[in-house]
């Protein structure tokens, strides 16, 4: 058995984004990722703006010879700054006259020779109009500098960006509508085991509901995905290899069961015809039979091949610790933007108790924080018992031989830590 890090320097070491790009308007590119780097088209902001609603003004103007707040523009000297003009935003001012101030609100370009802005709270408005301000503001306060954001010409994204709400709220900021993207990844899943069936149909003796197949379709719903669902395969090497075949035109295939060592088990066998296994099972509970390798495609090329184990638990918990990481490279998101799930653990008191722990595997039990913050467990952790699945809201990791105790501290990995 590979340890889980040794399965993980494998997969993330292999894995190589994919070429082809294409052109998208900004209002399809939500969750797609960028292929290249978008540069800032100007400054932003693009004139100095006010980040206050009060007043702006040349500091020089409020300066005694003394260096102090000249006392004839403070609520004491009663003389105060003329207002001159009205700036709202969206506005384009006059240059500011000498000796006055213009009244301004938030977001709006400051006037030509204006340096500062006092924001309304420090200033009095005397009945002539003027106004006084009751401290010595600094120079450039509550003003925003022209590329204080983001300068033009300055990258703005960097290729491997997935675009969420703030990606695309930068780049309409900069008038930005077009976007070159990497293709939509194609994802092949095939399901293995004569016991399935669909839902709908009937159930006999010793038959289940094929809930990994409904479970992949949900954690496979991504902008960036294009799914090729093959469904269920019969449960021989001829079929299983003939569906491997049918899917090698995606760049990734899935599979779910049929991974391990029993005589109705054809995945491992019909890759190895197919292709090439280049690694099979990982010291975890659950999810021990994981298998890795390519299909060949009739050019010579390969289709990459990811076997996970039948059980719906560990189906589950390889998809998240070893696919997903694994489709986010695929799809060309960059590797600093895919994130390690191993440093992302929080520590926890543990508000259960682990007496009997694996002696050679890393076992993930399905968990999640009680409303004191600490962790509790599910009651059923067989890798059979979806209902843990459902109910958990993250897993709890327990190394080899490793005893718990209330209130010891433990490892817990929320599940949107390993979906964001």
């Amino acid at each position: 058995m590979l340890s889980i890090n040794e399965l993980l320097t494998h997969v993330w070491g292999s894995v190589k984004a994919i070429e082809q790009t294409e052109s998208l308007p900004l209002e399809s590119s939500h969750g797609r990722v960028l292929s290249v780097p978008v540069v800032a088209p100007f400054s932003q902001p693009v004139d100095p703006l006010s980040s206050m609603d009060g007043y702006a003004l040349r500091l020089a103007d409020l300066i005694a010879p003394d260096g102090g707040l000249n006392p004839d523009h403070c609520v004491s000297g009663q003389v105060g700054l003329p207002v001159s003009q009205r700036v709202p935003a969206g506005s384009n001012p006059e240059a500011l006259k000498p000796g006055t101030a213009a009244r301004i609100f938030t977001g709006a370009v400051l006037p030509q020779g204006a340096d500062t802005v006092v924001m309304q709270e420090d200033v009095t408005v005397l009945d002539t109009g003027h106004i006084c301000v009751s401290r010595l503001p600094s120079i450039g306060q509550w003003v925003r500098g022209v590329g204080d954001d983001i300068a033009q010409g300055r990258p703005m994204l960097e290729a491997g960006t997935r675009f969420a709400a703030g990606q695309l709220g930068l780049l309409a900021s900069m008038g930005v509508t077009r976007l070159t993207v990497f293709r939509k990844l194609r994802v092949g899943i095939l399901f293995t085991g004569d016991e399935l069936r669909q839902l709908g149909e009937p159930l006999g003796r010793g038959q289940i509901y094929n809930s990994n197949r409904w479970m992949w379709r949900s954690l496979l719903q991504l902008p960036f995905i294009e799914l090729h669902d093959l469904g269920r395969v019969q449960d021989n090497l001829a079929a299983t290899q003939k569906a491997l075949r049918s899917l090698s035109h995606c760049d990734l295939i899935l599979s779910s069961g049929g991974v391990s060592v029993g005589e109705e088990d054809h995945i491992r066998a019909a890759v190895m015809a197919e292709g090439e296994l280049t690694a099979w099972k990982v010291a975890m509970k659950p999810g021990k039979p994981i298998a890795v390798g390519h299909v060949r495609r009739p050019d010579g090329s390969v289709a990459q091949f990811m076997g996970l184990p039948g059980n719906p638990v560990s189906s589950y918990a390889s998809f998240l610790l070893f696919v997903r990481p694994y489709l986010l490279g695929l799809a060309g998101v960059a590797a600093s933007r895919v994130g390690d799930w191993r440093r992302r653990f929080y520590y926890r008191p543990a508000a259960f108790v682990w007496s009997a722990p694996d002696a050679k595997r890393v076992e993930f039990l399905r968990a999640r924080l009680n409303n004191a913050g600490e962790v509790e467990i599910h009651a059923n952790q067989s890798s059979a018992a979806l209902s843990s699945v459902a109910w958990a809201e993250g897993f709890v990791k327990i190394e080899p031989q490793c005893a718990v105790a209330k209130g010891m501290l433990v490892s817990y990995l929320p599940f949107t830590e390993l979906l964001s």
